[in-house]
Parts: structure tokens; C-alpha cells; sequence
């Protein structure tokens, strides 16, 4: 109501000029941002970040206007004041103290300061890489990220019924896949089967769950769906067929691994960890070799499962061919006339956490991770980023 009367109030004061275009939603009030407009609108420090912003990325990129959409109504609205006021006669005095009130009324709310907090240079935030026009410095900057662990203990709390919920595969996530209309086209007939028997709480429950669905799995970026990293690495559990256990009321994920297979894999690990000590802190990848598969034992050890998320370099020179095609479709997509359609990338792991730790925690880790991607014990999945959330993009093998 008070952005009404604001909006009215400033509309009013201007009725001897030109008159106030009706908002509409457009993208054209981005496209000269070294107008005096932005230096009146936004304080000192947001124009530093707006100006920081627009200098490194290219405005032609059709996902501009999505990242601004939420107060892109508002900036319509305030480049429409902005310009009948000054359209007002020269020899009157303008006094714009009620412009710039209603600027920073507008500014105060949610949707701004969600947009704002993203905005600066992606060299700087190392958010909105996908804007970068240069390849090369697109891939420099995302040689900042870094690896990352993946808790399910928020998901494990839970009731067990939580867990069973999960999907066993990922064949949601498949682009163009059918599984997604196919579980929606059956949640509709099954709901209408329920309404036409008189059941027609059992139907809106039906609907509901089909609501519940769609917005966890509906949301895309050019087709490729929206997936959490914990939602990936639960069913990355399911997919290795590692076992969901309940004790004392608390739940975990056990990988059940062979004793011999595990001493033979601590022992290349930590091998592997004091040649890349002597080579200066270097990974040699090509000394990386495959490991056989476990071969099953009578009383196998258990291992705690350990998901965890790397950057995409981390894995680059072990991607093959197949890989390596979808990134550069992705980084050159013909959806945005050959531009990147995600920030960065990332490689989730269904780690687990050896019984045989060696000196290097972190190194060895890493270096195990890569050890059972090429021996093809583990498949991770490529997820991609943009906007702080993760799409599903491919399994590595």
C-alpha cells in the first residue's frame, strides 16, 4: 500500500510533464548502466558493486534479465519517475527528496537485498561466472573453488520413512527424460480415479504430494533439472548399494568394503600421497592407475560413507572424451547463442572414509576419490551451478 501512494504522490507531481509509461516488465532499463540514473538510485558502495559487475560481464547474455527479474518491475517503475520528473519545465525548481524516498522504501525490500548481495564483480564474489565472456578467465576463476563435504546428518534425523522416500537412481534428473511427466501424468489420472469415486480428500492429497514433487524436481535450466548435493549424494548412497543402519535411534550410511581391498587401496593411496610430496605438492595424474575390483569377503569392514564435492578442475584431467564434450556444449550452448549457461561445475563423490588413514588427510582423500573413479568402483555425478543452486548435468562414467 505505501509503494502505491509513494508511486501516486511522485506520478502527481509530475502530471505537467510527459506522462508516466505504464510499467511493463522490460530489460531495456538495463542496458546503459553509465546513465546518471543508476548514480542516483543506488548508494555509494552498491555502485561500486553494480559498476564492478557490468564492466566484467557480457549485458548481452540472455540470463541478464532473469538475474534481475525479481526487481526488475522496480527499476521499471523508478526509471519511469526518474525520467518524467526530469522531463518536468526547466525553470522549476525539482525537488526530488520524495523520488529518492521512495527509492530507498523499495530498496528496503527482501527481493532487493536477495538481488544486491549477488551483484559485484565475478572476480571478486566468484558468483555469475557464466556472464564472463572469456572462456579462459571463466575457468581461471573457477580455479578458486574448492572441495567441499556434504553432511546427511540433517536428512538422517529423520524419520526412516524420510530415507525410503528417496529415489534409488536419478532417472528424474535425465534431461529430456520421461519419468518426470509420467509420474505427474499418473499422480493426475490417480487423483480424478479418487474424485470420481467421491474420495475427494483422497484426490487433493494426490495433488498435493504431485505440488510437493513438481517444485522439487519441475525447476530447470535449459532442461537440465534442479538437484540439492545432499539429495544427490543419498542416492548416490542407494545407487552404490551402500547400507542405510539404524542404532541406538541414530542413522548412518555404512560401505561395506573388504579388508584386503582396503589395506591394498591405503597402501597405493599413501604411495601415491609421497610421490606428489616429492614432486613438490604436484598431482602427476598420469601415474594414477586402476585398482581391481574388491573381491567379497565373509566379514567385510565398515566404513562410514563420506560424500563429498569437488570443482570440476579438480577432476578435469581424468575426464574422458564423453565428459569433456558436454562441458564444452554447456560452456557454448546454442539456447544463449554460444554463451555458458552455468557458473561452475562440480564432481560428487559417494566417498567413504578409509580405515587406514595415512599422514596426508587431505591429499589422501582426494587421491582415493581419484583412485576409485578410474578403477570405476565409484560413478560420481557432474552437477552444474548457477545462482547458488545445482543442477543435474551427468554421470561421469
Amino acid at each position: 500500500m505505501q509503494f502505491i501512494k509513494l508511486y501516486n504522490k511522485i506520478t502527481s507531481s509530475a502530471k505537467k510533464s510527459k506522462k508516466v509509461a505504464k510499467t511493463v516488465v522490460r530489460c531495456e532499463v538495463l542496458d546503459d548502466f553509465n546513465s546518471s540514473f543508476y548514480e542516483k538510485i543506488l548508494s555509494k558502495e552498491e555502485f561500486s558493486r553494480f559498476y564492478n559487475f557490468f564492466s566484467e560481464i557480457d549485458a548481452s547474455h540472455p540470463h541478464l534479465e532473469e538475474l534481475f527479474f525479481p526487481i526488475l518491475d522496480d527499476l521499471n517503475r523508478i526509471h519511469d519517475l526518474y525520467v518524467a520528473l526530469n522531463e518536468l519545465d526547466k525553470c522549476r525548481p525539482i525537488d526530488l527528496d520524495l523520488f529518492f524516498e521512495f527509492c530507498q522504501y523499495i530498496k528496503t525490500k527482501n527481493r532487493w537485498f536477495e538481488v544486491l548481495k549477488k551483484i559485484d564483480s565475478p572476480s571478486i564474489n566468484l558468483l555469475n561466472m557464466r556472464f564472463v565472456p572469456c572462456g579462459k578467465k571463466r575457468n581461471d576463476l573457477r580455479q578458486n573453488k574448492k572441495v567441499q563435504n556434504i553432511s546427511l546428518s540433517t536428512l538422517l534425523s529423520r524419520d526412516p520413512s524420510e530415507w525410503k522416500s528417496v529415489s534409488s537412481n536419478f532417472d528424474f534428473f535425465h534431461i529430456n527424460g520421461k519419468h518426470y511427466d509420467r509420474y505427474l501424468s499418473k499422480a493426475k489420472s490417480k487423483a480424478s480415479t479418487y474424485d470420481s469415486l467421491g474420495c475427494q480428500f483422497l484426490g487433493d492429497e494426490v495433488r498435493k504430494n504431485a505440488k510437493t514433487f513438481e517444485n522439487l524436481y519441475g525447476v530447470t535450466n535449459h532442461g537440465f533439472r534442479r538437484i540439492t548435493m545432499t539429495l544427490t549424494a543419498a542416492i548416490l548412497s542407494k545407487t552404490h548399494s551402500y547400507e542405510y543402519v539404524v542404532t541406538s535411534s541414530v542413522a548412518s550410511i555404512k560401505v561395506l568394503k573388504s579388508k584386503t581391498f582396503l589395506e591394498i587401496l591405503n597402501n597405493i593411496v599413501n604411495l601415491y600421497c609421497s610421490q606428489v610430496s616429492a614432486n613438490g605438492g604436484v598431482i602427476d595424474y598420469s601415474i594414477l592407475k586402476p585398482l581391481p575390483h574388491p573381491e567379497p569377503e565373509f566379514h567385510p569392514i565398515c566404513c562410514e560413507y563420506n560424500p563429498r564435492s569437488y570443482p570440476l578442475h579438480d577432476f578435469w584431467p581424468l575426464a574422458s572424451k564423453k565428459v569433456k564434450n558436454i562441458i564444452e556444449l554447456l560452456e557454448s550452448h546454442p539456447a544463449t547463442g554460444g554463451r555458458a549457461i552455468f557458473d561452475s561445475y562440480r564432481v560428487i563423490t559417494p566417498s567413504f572414509l578409509l580405515k587406514f588413514p595415512g599422514s596426508h588427510a587431505h591429499l589422501s582423500k582426494k587421491l582415493t576419490d581419484f583412485v576409485l573413479t578410474i578403477s570405476e568402483i565409484i560413478n560420481p555425478i557432474i552437477i552444474g551451478e548457477k545462482n547458488g543452486k545445482c543442477y543435474f548435468v551427468s554421470y561421469w562414467h
